[in-house]
């Protein structure tokens, strides 16, 4: 049978590794001393109350049919990020969120849970360009990374433009743009919105206006002959 130890026969307990306020949580190593040797086995079992708070945790405003927290400091519009997270419910997406601590992060949905992890880089974006329907940015990105911008997405309706060429729009942080990037450089970035039957939207337009045109003459042609007869 496994020897129960309880916290209370323990001379000292020390942690030995560090908790960061923007780390993903990873289990704590403890050491034991002043226990007795047949306490010691490969089969015992050892219970210790231990307690760690991360600095500034985000306030909870609302705690109703939906939970939210008030971060006091804003993510940019766009910004870089050297690495990509991944979760596989929105649950774990928020907890993301929650322990980043205001950090940007970008995730990705996907069948594996990989979180952010605290060294990574990110770089903001500047030289915005704002049109009705585009937003266009600078970025200068060290490394190879993802960029994204907090807009919502739309697949198949949104269009990136990077360096004057095409790139494929990604959905990232579960409603917005990003994309991909694969060297460090300069980058000139525009995200636009067109919808993806726009052309043939174009040219529906234009045959039903053509169509009431030609039903006005044709009504109008036809109501001066039939007066004249």
């Amino acid at each position: 049978m496994a020897t129960i130890l309880d916290s209370q026969v323990v001379s000292q307990v020390r942690t030995t590794s560090v908790f960061s306020p923007t780390a993903w949580p990873r289990p704590t190593s403890l050491h034991f001393r002043g226990a007795r040797a047949e306490h010691n086995r490969s089969s015992s079992q050892h219970r210790v109350r231990a307690a760690y708070q991360l600095k500034a945790p985000l306030s909870q405003i609302l705690d109703l049919d939906m939970m939210a927290w008030e971060r006091k400091s804003a993510w940019p519009r766009a910004f870089f990020v050297d690495q990509v997270a991944s979760y596989r419910t929105k649950e774990e997406l928020a907890g993301f969120f929650h322990r980043a601590m205001g950090m940007p992060l970008v995730a990705v949905s996907s069948e594996e849970l990989a979180p952010p992890t605290a060294d990574r880089t990110v770089v903001p974006a500047f030289g915005y360009r704002m049109t009705e329907n585009s937003t266009s940015f600078s970025i200068h990105a060290p490394s190879a990374g993802f960029v994204a911008l907090t807009e919502v997405n739309i697949p198949g309706d949104v269009r990136a433009v990077v360096n004057g060429q095409n790139a494929e729009v990604i959905t990232v942080n579960h409603v917005f743009r990003g994309l991909k990037l694969p060297k460090a450089g300069i980058y000139e970035i525009s995200f636009y919105y067109m919808p993806r039957f726009w052309f043939l939207s174009l040219a529906l337009s234009f045959i039903g206006i053509i169509s009431v045109f030609s039903s006005l003459i044709f009504a109008k042609r036809y109501h001066g002959t039939a007066q004249d007869n």
